[in-house]
């Protein structure tokens, strides 16, 4: 009687952002070795495949396909097959589909094995300036939530260029002119780095190159003792010249910058 066949291996291989050097040698040993890699579109995996003389088979695994193709998938890794899911850039399951399989996986008995690389908003944080006393990672955003407000280090958000200039308006009218680096082209030809604050960005948004994805990195909150009663004024005054009533500059300031509605107050009695 034959031994059943032991259960297969999930690994998640980061896979490089642009420059096409940047895999290391692990990645290539897994991708050459697996059975099947998971690719999120076949034709941007199969570049780097090529470059590599890597002929594994691909699977398409994409958000449109996620339950039909992960049936396939864990019939594979019960039989055995070692399995590589790889997103288009960086490291897999960051903004891309992917969790849902690494947790059925485990439930089935598989090892899940990560495979570490190059991540965008790794590379745009560590040359971004800003003290590496943390970061909160935010991704893609549609819609900003209040609590990130109140959270004291960075936050890099991803955004495609067609919504560049218009995200930035709205991190502006949200967060008001905080410091903000901005990342594109990552690791590729033309990669570039701009830095200053969000007003100058938005008044000068034709400066910009407005191609390639974009990693942007946001100051957080500074804590109340540094903000004194000038910068407080000219924040109200910012929001009444937006046409916001003195009512609600009060509340978007207090909001933002986690002030004592008392204080706010007092001080936009100065303004007429």
């Amino acid at each position: 009687m034959s031994e059943p066949k032991s259960k297969g291996v999930l690994y998640l291989v980061a896979t490089p952002i642009g420059n096409l050097q940047d895999i290391t040698f692990r990645a290539i040993s897994v991708l050459q070795e697996a059975d099947w890699i998971l690719a999120e579109d076949t034709r941007v995996t199969g570049k780097l495949l090529a470059k590599y003389e890597i002929t594994t088979k691909m699977i398409p695994y994409h958000k449109f396909n996620l339950k039909r193709q992960s049936k396939k998938v864990l019939s594979l890794l019960a039989s055995g097959n070692k399995i590589a899911l790889v997103s288009d850039a960086g490291t897999p399951i960051v903004s891309d589909p992917g969790a849902e399989l690494v947790n059925l996986a485990v439930d089935l008995g598989c090892a899940v094995v990560p495979i570490p690389g190059a991540c965008a908003f790794l590379s745009a944080f560590v040359a971004s300036g800003f003290e590496s006393g943390g970061f909160y990672f935010v991704g893609f955003c549609s819609k900003f939530e209040n609590r990130l407000l109140e959270i004291g280090v960075p936050l890099i958000f991803y955004e495609a260029p067609h919504r560049i200039i218009s995200f930035l308006k709205k991190l502006l009218d949200f967060f008001g002119n905080r410091k903000v680096v901005i990342a594109r082209e990552l690791t590729k030809l033309h990669e570039s780095f701009y830095r200053g604050n969000l007003a100058d960005f938005v008044s000068n948004s034709e400066d910009m190159m407005i191609k390639g994805e974009f990693v942007v990195i946001v100051d957080g909150c500074k804590k109340i003792e540094s903000y004194d009663d000038s910068f407080i004024l000219r924040e109200l005054q910012a929001e009444i010249d937006k046409g916001r009533s003195h009512k609600k500059a009060i509340t978007l300031v207090c909001e933002k910058f986690d002030l004592k509605k008392n204080k706010v107050y007092s001080l936009s009695l100065q303004i007429k």
